[in-house]
């Protein structure tokens, strides 16, 4: 089950730490900044239609 959730990033991007502190394998090995639309277009075919309608959810309060 995966949970959406909104937040705002106010640090800066080096404070971004994929690796936790060594103790488990990251989830994830990199990252980047994408607009709402590259992230459904980047998404795996069965998570776009949840990414759309998140997407649509958050859209008023995206920059």
């Amino acid at each position: 089950m995966d949970a959406n959730i909104k937040c705002r990033f106010v640090g800066r991007e080096e404070e971004i730490n994929l690796s936790g502190n060594g103790t488990e394998k990251p989830e994830f090995g990199e990252w980047s900044w994408m607009t709402p639309q590259q992230v459904i277009e980047l998404a795996v075919g069965f998570k776009k239609p949840v990414y759309e309608e998140v997407l649509k959810y958050f859209a008023p309060y995206l920059l």
